[in-house]
């Protein structure tokens, strides 16, 4: 079983390393990469567009950030060809 492949989305930095930090700390159980992080939504859309399609299994997403929310970022997501499932953390 090949790992999850992870987008972080959050406008705080140390809130991505905590993310990160738990991962790691659940590797054994949930095999992950994290192939990008941003900081808002339209960052996130980037980053999605710009891997391989179906190139992120999971984005991990905080709902208030400045640009685009996590909420306009499920809506857009929605209208992508092979959309990532999403994980609402605040």
């Amino acid at each position: 079983m090949r790992p999850l492949r992870l987008l972080l989305v959050d406008d705080e930095a140390p809130a991505r390393a905590r993310l990160r930090d738990l991962l790691a700390d659940l590797a054994g159980e949930l095999p992950s990469t994290v192939v990008a992080e941003a900081g808002d939504g339209v960052a996130a859309l980037e980053c999605i567009d710009r891997l391989e399609p179906g190139g992120v299994d999971i984005a991990v997403v905080d709902i208030r950030m400045p640009r685009m929310d996590g909420i306009e970022l499920a809506q857009h997501r929605a209208r992508l060809p092979r959309p990532p499932a999403l994980i609402f953390a605040t």
